[in-house]
């Protein structure tokens, strides 16, 4: 399905905004989302990490030089949403005010990086309020305590802390009272290149 979407750019330190309307394909979100999906464009090297990338993971498998496709990288909200976005219908446009560690990824660590390694200068994520009691912190490690949302948020704040690779697995309840991995829950976007350099 293609909607239209019209993003406004806010940029509080010139105090201007800015209409642009153009064209995401978009299948329909998971009907076990418990929240509302709130997808931004952001620049990647503010997005606070708190585990590794696995040390031979292939980078080349993702590829982002027509675009961006899939579900957004997932990242959870660690200050009040006001102070760094402004909506702009379902969709969110960020530009300006956001601080490093005010997002962080807990689904889509690779993707990421990859982001960062080929210079994009936005990337797509869908928001999640990390501390609610419907998203869930466990592990993929064995002997490995999971973390707390508190923890990490924490190390989403310090870009030269990270835990193991796989240290976390971030899961949601969905409306049906299923666990749910955050990728199932996400809406598949296509966001074209022009917009993401």
């Amino acid at each position: 399905m293609i909607r239209r979407y019209s993003f406004e750019r806010y940029s509080p330190s010139e105090g201007k905004r800015a209409s642009e309307v153009i064209e995401l394909n978009e299948t329909e979100t998971s009907p076990q989302n418990p929240f509302e999906v709130k997808i931004a464009l952001v620049n990647p090297w503010s997005i606070g990490t708190h585990e590794l990338c696995l040390p031979n993971y292939d980078f080349d498998q993702i590829d982002f030089s027509s675009g961006y496709f899939g579900p957004p990288i997932a990242v959870g909200e660690t200050s009040p949403k006001d102070r760094y976005y402004y909506s702009a219908t379902e969709f969110l446009f960020m530009l300006d005010g956001l601080e490093y560690g005010d997002l962080g990824v807990i689904d889509g660590v690779h993707r990421l990086e990859k982001a960062r390694r080929v210079g994009l200068a936005y990337v797509p994520v869908q928001l999640f309020p990390l501390r609610d009691p419907r998203i869930f912190i466990g592990t993929w490690l064995e002997n490995f305590t999971a973390l707390t949302a508190n923890e990490v948020a924490s190390y989403f704040k310090h870009p030269d802390h990270h835990t193991l690779p796989k240290a976390t697995k971030f899961q949601v309840q969905g409306r049906d009272a299923q666990i749910y991995r955050i990728s199932q829950v996400e809406p598949n976007i296509r966001v074209p290149i022009s917009l993401l350099t």
